[in-house]
C-alpha cells in the first residue's frame, strides 16, 4: 500500500444520525459480528475501535486517516464500519499506527410507502419495500400489519377490516449484517386531528377557576393538557387554577396513534392587588439646564414593567433611569408601571431653568453724598424678578431703581435676579460716595479758587 495516497475518509450516512464505532481490519471490505469476534481474538490490535464518529444524515462526514488503536472493549453495534489497510510501523511511543486506504460501510437501511396513505376500511393499500443497501444483499422481507395478518413478499397488498390506527413493521435480512425493521402508522379511515381549545376568562385572577374547553377537530383518542405550570390533565374539559400570575404556555396534545397535533396558548394571570406607581429623584426643586438627574422608581410590587416618559420626546423601560434636560421649561415626568393586567400612572412636574446672568452699572461712577445714583439692570437670561440690596441697609425690587446714599463711603450693591421658573444669577459691585467740606467751599467760591475742591473727602 502506498500511504501517499491516503486521503480523509468520508462516510456518508444513508439513514438515522447515529454514531458509529470506526474499527480496523486488513484486506476485507465487509465481515459480521462474527468474523469481528474471530479477528479480535486471534489478533491483539486488529479489530479494536480507534474512532467514534457521528453521522448526520445526507451529509459527508470527514474522519482522520490515520489511526492510533486503544485498547477498548468490542462493539456491540450491528452496523460496522470497516477500513482496510495495512499497517505501517511509525515511531509514536511504539504504538502501531494503520493508514486508511478504502472505506465500506454496510448499509441497510429498510424502508417502505404506503399508497393510498390513509386509506379507507376494506381498501386495499399497495406496501412498497424502498430498503436502501449498501454492501450487503436483502435475502428475506417479513411484513406485520398490526392486525394480525403477515407477509413475506418483498411489495405486498394488504386491506384493513376496521377503523384504527395500525403499526406495520417491516423487518429486512441481509447476509452479512443484523436483521433491521422500521414500524410506521397506517390511520384506516381516521382524519387527521388539528388542536384547539378556548378557555374562560380570558385573563383569570390568580386563585381564579379557568374553564378549558377542547376544540379540536379530526379523529383522536387521546389528549394530554399542560397548563404551563407544572401541572397537566387528561380530562375533555379540564378546570384549572393558577397560584401565581403572570404568563402560563397552555399546550394542548391530541393524537389518534398515527397522527398528532399539538397547539399552545399564552393564558395571562393576573394579580388580585394592583401594582403602585411612584417615583423620586436625586435632585429635588429647580433643576438646572444640562444637570444630571437620577429617577428612581417606588413601585410595588416588584414583578412589574416600567414606562418612563419625560415630556420632551424621550421614554425608556429602564427600572430607574439617569436623565438630563437639553432646553428649559417644566416636563410632566410619568412613570407606567403593568403587572400584565393592571397598571397605574404617577406624573410629577419637573422644572428645568437656564441660569440668568447677572450684571448692572450705576451713574455716576463716584456720586456725592445726598447725591442721586441710577442702577441700570444688565442682566441675560429671561430675568422676571430683581433684588436690589444697596449695602447701606436699603434695598430694591425695581429692575432699574435710584438710590441716594445719605453718607460717604464705599458701599456692596448686590444684584440677584431670577427667571420665570425660579433659578437665579447674583454679582456685586461698589460705590464710592464722597462728602464735599462746606467750609473749604464756602471760601473757595467766594475768592473763585475752585481748585481746592478735589479737597473733598469722603
Amino acid at each position: 500500500m502506498n500511504t501517499s495516497d491516503c486521503t480523509d475518509v468520508c462516510i456518508e450516512s444513508g439513514g438515522a444520525g447515529k454514531t458509529m464505532r470506526i474499527y480496523m481490519a486488513q484486506a476485507v471490505d465487509y465481515f459480521d459480528r462474527a468474523s469481528l469476534s474471530y479477528y479480535h481474538r486471534n489478533t491483539l490490535r486488529q479489530g479494536q475501535m480507534v474512532q467514534d464518529v457521528t453521522l448526520t444524515p445526507g451529509q459527508c462526514t470527514q474522519v482522520s486517516h490515520t489511526f492510533t488503536f486503544a485498547a477498548d472493549s468490542m462493539a456491540q453495534e450491528d452496523d460496522i464500519v470497516v477500513i482496510a489497510g495495512a499497517q505501517e510501523a511509525l515511531a509514536s511511543g511504539g504504538a502501531d499506527v494503520y493508514q486508511a486506504a478504502q472505506l465500506a460501510w454496510p448499509i441497510l437501511g429498510p424502508d417502505f410507502s404506503v399508497a393510498p396513505e390513509r386509506p379507507g376500511v376494506g381498501q386495499t393499500v399497495q406496501f412498497t419495500d424502498l430498503t436502501v443497501a449498501n454492501g450487503p444483499v436483502v435475502e428475506s422481507w417479513t411484513w406485520d400489519f398490526g392486525d394480525g395478518d403477515t407477509s413475506t413478499l418483498q411489495d405486498p397488498t394488504h386491506g384493513f377490516d376496521a377503523v384504527g390506527c395500525y403499526d406495520v413493521t417491516l423487518t429486512v435480512t441481509s447476509d452479512v449484517v443484523m436483521p433491521r425493521a422500521i414500524t410506521k402508522g397506517v390511520p384506516v379511515s381516521l382524519a387527521a386531528p388539528t388542536a384547539a381549545f378556548s378557555h374562560v376568562p380570558n385573563e383569570p385572577d390568580v386563585g381564579q377557576s379557568v374553564q378549558f374547553t377542547d376544540l379540536s377537530t379530526g379523529d383522536y383518542d387521546s389528549r394530554v393538557w399542560d397548563f404551563g405550570d407544572g401541572d397537566t390533565s387528561t380530562a375533555e374539559n379540564p378546570n384549572h387554577t393558577y397560584a401565581t400570575n403572570g404568563e402560563h404556555d397552555v399546550t394542548l396534545t391530541v393524537t389518534n396513534g398515527c397522527d398528532t397535533d399539538q397547539t399552545v396558548v399564552t393564558i395571562m394571570v393576573c394579580e388580585t392587588v394592583p401594582p403602585v406607581s411612584y417615583w423620586t429623584r436625586s435632585v429635588t426643586g429647580t433643576v438646572e439646564l444640562g444637570q444630571g438627574i437620577f429617577f428612581y422608581e417606588q413601585a410595588t410590587p416588584d414583578e412589574v414593567t416600567y414606562l418612563w416618559n419625560f415630556d420632551d420626546g424621550t421614554t425608556s423601560t429602564a427600572r430607574n433611569v439617569y436623565k438630563s434636560f437639553a432646553a428649559s421649561g417644566s416636563y410632566d415626568v410619568s412613570l407606567t408601571v403593568n403587572s400584565g393586567c393592571l397598571e397605574d400612572y404617577y406624573m410629577e412636574t419637573v422644572d428645568v431653568c437656564e441660569l440668568p446672568t447677572a450684571a448692572f452699572s450705576s451713574s455716576p461712577e463716584t456720586p456725592d453724598a445726598g447725591e442721586v445714583v441710577h442702577f441700570t439692570d444688565e442682566s441675560t437670561g429671561g430675568v422676571v424678578a430683581w433684588d436690589w440690596d444697596f449695602g447701606d441697609g436699603h434695598s430694591s425690587t425695581l429692575q432699574n431703581p435710584t438710590h441716594a446714599y445719605g453718607t460717604g463711603g464705599t458701599f456692596t450693591v448686590a444684584l440677584t435676579v431670577s427667571e420665570a421658573l425660579g433659578c437665579t444669577g447674583d454679582t456685586t459691585g461698589t460705590v464710592e460716595v464722597v462728602v464735599v467740606d462746606p467750609d473749604i467751599f464756602a471760601d473757595d467760591f467766594e475768592s473763585g479758587n475752585t481748585s481746592s475742591w478735589s479737597n473733598a473727602v469722603p
